[in-house]
């Protein structure tokens, strides 16, 4: 459901850093990590370069892991997904904040050419808050060209063909006995990256 390039509609909350909210733009690229076990993501907002993205399947425990980190704080957050009907939820627990909250980030209303990303948290145990809604809509790598305002930076510079061609649901289908040392070496050249 992710491969491809898409552009990003971006609607933050009021919140005490923003009383009035925000609406902004980004863009995202997702391509097959090594050996097609994964899908890498990276994710400009406001034109410029904000966090990257591995999500793969793992098999044993049927769901799927993400592994994020962005220019908002140093480490990584690491998400389990699982689909709840034709949603596909993922929950983490951040404690970077010395506080810690469940965050909750929802892919819905998805279809091959748009999905939205809702993000939302709240204390252990406690009411979620919305943070974040993102609306994607995919783009085609000709529109991306002729258009260089919907986001085609130095992140869109991919063959079109290595990027839609598979989907980690269909791979775990196909290799149900993931090789999980792929993952660990992308995660740890995210680090050095």
């Amino acid at each position: 459901m992710w491969a491809g390039h898409w552009t990003t509609v971006e609607q933050f909350e009021p919140s005490a850093e923003m009383p009035q909210g925000k609406q902004d733009k980004g863009a995202e690229t997702m391509r097959p990590g090594p050996g097609s076990l994964s899908l890498i993501g990276d994710y400009e907002s406001h034109g410029a370069f904000f966090g990257h993205m591995v999500v793969t399947w793992i098999p044993k425990e049927k769901v799927y892991k993400a592994y994020w980190h962005d220019l908002s704080q140093p480490g990584i957050s690491i998400s389990t997904g699982r689909w709840e009907g034709d949603k596909l939820v993922f929950t983490s627990v951040d404690e970077s904040s010395g506080t810690k909250l469940e965050v909750r980030d929802t892919y819905s209303d998805i279809t091959p050419t748009s999905f939205t990303d809702t993000l939302e948290a709240g204390p252990s145990g406690g009411p979620m808050k919305k943070i974040l809604t993102v609306k994607y809509t995919k783009q085609n790598t000709a529109a991306l060209q002729k258009d260089r305002s919907i986001g085609y930076g130095k992140l869109f510079s991919i063959n079109k063909e290595l990027v839609e061609r598979r989907t980690v649901e269909n791979l775990a289908a196909q290799y149900d006995d993931a090789n999980l040392l792929c993952v660990v070496n992308v995660v740890e050249r995210i680090g050095i990256e």
